[in-house]
């Protein structure tokens, strides 16, 4: 199992046009060694960060994961992925994100 240290990133009440940008750990809880292979997001605008390769088991690591908020209006809703693969098998975690944009 892989814990993280907040399951949604909320960035609260922004102005249009802003990037945010919030770190969590991920933490490593399974018995073995997992291989992180990767971030993906949902859209061009939200963008996962993750250093690529193994993590061992009670081993955390930080993901970054911004979101540009230009041409954005009101909720704005998207995910990140974080791809690793356990015993080769690939499989992925997906953080929830919002933002409430405000245009001045």
């Amino acid at each position: 199992m892989i814990i993280l240290s907040k399951n949604e990133i909320d960035f609260g009440l922004v102005k249009e046009g802003t990037n945010v940008n919030e770190s969590i750990i991920l933490t490593n809880m399974f018995s073995n060694i997992i291989n992180i292979t990767g971030a993906t997001a949902s859209c061009g605008c939200t963008k996962p960060q993750v250093k690529i390769g193994t993590l061992d088991p009670g081993m955390n690591i930080s993901v970054n994961i911004g979101l540009n908020t230009s041409g954005k209006k009101g909720l704005v809703k998207k995910t990140a992925s974080i791809n690793y693969t356990n015993k080769g098998v690939p499989e992925r975690i997906v953080i929830p994100i919002k933002a409430t944009v405000e245009w001045y």
